[in-house]
């Protein structure tokens, strides 16, 4: 079984490295022509290339209350957290494009780096605390242009599945856009793919997404972001137990 688990997993990355060389070198080619909103066509051949990769991977994505997302207005989609998977899921099988605040660190990847860039998701420097009102100033800025931010509210992946407390970034951020929650659940990833795990595992991820939480927006940014945040956290943990049931 260790064999089997190795040669797929070699199999997955093999993939996972063709799709992103496709995807450059097409993006490549896209520059040189003056195609107007060059970061959405981006954004939409990496959404095909990512379904593709699921499905040629055995990989296989059941996406539940597809109909929750606003199609009239965005907002700020907030997930659980368990896998390196969780942002190619959300990329790949939301119905709406997402931008994300992603470590400065993937700008070192020179393939990785470049769509990051044209894809406008903005580049996180932890170490540098003094920078974070200019990358949510970023990410307002993306959210005053109909595009929905992506945040995973509890900072790191869970170890065990086990949803951990949110922290106030995303809520933050929506509450001074005045801009909805949007709230999402990952069921499956973390047995995909493990934390500190390089062995990939075919398989069914099940992706809930829940309805929008909206504010009146007429207190301080501290008191709706407060209630913004209460109410996520109470909103994924019932997709989560809602998900449990039904399998079970």
């Amino acid at each position: 079984m260790s064999v089997l688990k190795l040669i797929y997993s070699i199999y997955a990355w093999s993939l996972t490295i063709f799709i992103f060389i496709l995807h450059y070198l097409i993006t490549n080619i896209i520059m040189i022509f003056p195609f107007k909103n060059k970061s959405t066509i981006f954004y939409k051949l990496a959404n095909i290339f990512l379904k593709s990769a699921f499905f040629l991977g055995a990989v296989r994505v059941k996406v539940h209350g597809k109909e929750n997302f606003p199609s009239h207005q965005n907002g700020v989609v907030i997930s659980n957290h368990q896998s390196l998977l969780d942002v190619v899921i959300l990329m790949a099988f939301l119905p709406q494009r997402i931008v994300f605040f992603a470590k400065k660190e993937l700008n070192k990847i020179p393939i990785l780096s470049y769509d990051m860039k044209y894809m406008e998701h903005v580049l996180v420097d932890r170490e540098k605390k003094s920078r974070a009102l200019v990358q949510l100033e970023q990410m307002e800025e993306r959210l005053s242009r109909n595009l929905n931010a992506f945040i995973f509210p509890e900072g790191t992946r869970s170890d065990t599945g086990e949803i951990k407390e949110f922290k106030r970034g995303a809520f933050h951020l929506a509450a001074s856009a005045k801009k909805p929650i949007i709230p999402c659940y990952i069921h499956g990833s973390m047995q995909l793919l493990k934390k500190n795990q390089k062995l990939f595992l075919p398989g069914l991820i099940h992706l809930v997404i829940g309805e929008p939480i909206y504010d009146s927006f007429t207190d301080s940014t501290k008191e709706v972001s407060k209630r913004l945040q209460k109410k996520a956290q109470q909103s994924v943990e019932t997709l989560r137990n809602n998900l449990i049931q039904d399998l079970s």
